[in-house]
């Protein structure tokens, strides 16, 4: 593990798993893991791997979520709205469920996974019984250097899939007034990195998963290198849709104070593998933390003025859920 990319060579692949907060803050803890060796599966040869391997499905009971604190991150935000310091957030919430978890467990968890294909990237990291893995819809950067062009994406807004919840969100208020506050923010970022130019945007649109309806709005920039692309992660991340807008470190202090019970190790926290010619980097989101004794979901959701304290505990177990379908430990 390193903490900064010195003495990282041309030719080695790299995984970059900052925690959240350090990221945010600090940056002093060993962020970047060199790989000895990388290997590349389809998705297939991956599946035909795990069709070999022990599995069974975790079937753990869950303690239910510490609504409590999400109660006190969401008074927090409504007064900041009532005094105009902020206009949104991101509270978080998280369930355990302390049964056993085992190497049979996580093969069956990959391979369920790998099995579906949904919208979104898979992602993962685990070693001496414990990690974490998850499918996040979320893409903060995707860099080549061939075309010196980076791909960043506006994801906020939420809705349970429906038959007509692709047209009900579009429609939607809160959801539509989410979204904005995000795709501002990441103009806004961009718009002070000087060797950025020309950013294109796309019209924002419903993107549906298999549990979930989303709002998106694509972005591309010219980035020359890799120096580059990392440094707009850094400034970009977290945008409005996982973090505070405005972006105020007296702000995010307040909320990490909040926040400091459930320790959120990397949950929406950038997570990026990376060599000198290319970079593709995903927010932590949607995955479930395990060790020997113990899993645990975090799931956070975007809080602005209008957000209904119920409706937005409806929105955090729903996306808990859909980790635990994707996963397989629910039907």
């Amino acid at each position: 593990m390193n903490s900064s990319l010195e003495g990282i060579l041309p030719s080695e692949t790299v995984i970059f798993q900052p925690h959240f907060w350090d990221f945010l803050e600090s940056q002093t803890q060993p962020q970047f893991l060199v790989g000895q060796s990388s290997f590349l599966l389809m998705r297939e040869e991956f599946k035909n791997f795990l069709d070999q391997c022990a599995k069974e499905n975790f079937s753990g009971s869950w303690e239910k979520a510490n609504e409590a604190s999400f109660k006190e991150q969401f008074d927090w935000s409504q007064k900041k709205f009532a005094a105009d310091e902020l206009q949104k957030t991101v509270p978080i919430i998280s369930q355990k469920s302390s049964n056993l978890f085992n190497e049979k467990n996580l093969s069956a968890a990959l391979h369920k996974l790998i099995s579906e294909k949904n919208f979104g990237w898979s992602y993962g990291f685990w070693q001496n019984q414990q990690g974490y893995v998850g499918h996040t819809p979320e893409k903060i950067g995707l860099w080549h250097l061939s075309e010196q062009k980076l791909l960043t994406t506006a994801l906020a807004g939420t809705l349970a899939k429906s038959p007509t919840a692709a047209i009900e969100i579009m429609n939607d208020v809160k959801n539509r007034e989410e979204h904005e506050i995000v795709v501002e923010d990441i103009v806004n970022k961009m718009s002070h990195i000087p060797f950025l130019s020309s950013l294109q945007q796309s019209e924002t649109q419903a993107v549906e998963l298999k549990h979930l309806v989303h709002l998106k709005t694509e972005f591309a920039v010219k980035v020359e290198n890799l120096i580059q692309a990392i440094e707009v992660i850094k400034v970009l991340h977290p945008t409005a849709a996982l973090g505070l807008f405005p972006a105020k470190k007296n702000q995010y202090a307040s909320l990490r104070e909040l926040q400091s019970a459930l320790k959120r190790k990397n949950f929406a926290a950038p997570f990026a593998i990376f060599s000198h010619e290319f970079l593709f980097c995903v927010a932590a989101i949607r995955n479930f933390h395990f060790k020997a004794t113990q899993v645990e979901i975090f799931s956070g959701c975007g809080v602005t003025a209008k957000s209904n304290y119920e409706n937005e505990l409806t929105e955090l177990s729903n996306k808990r859920e859909s980790v635990k379908k994707m996963m397989g430990f629910a039907n």
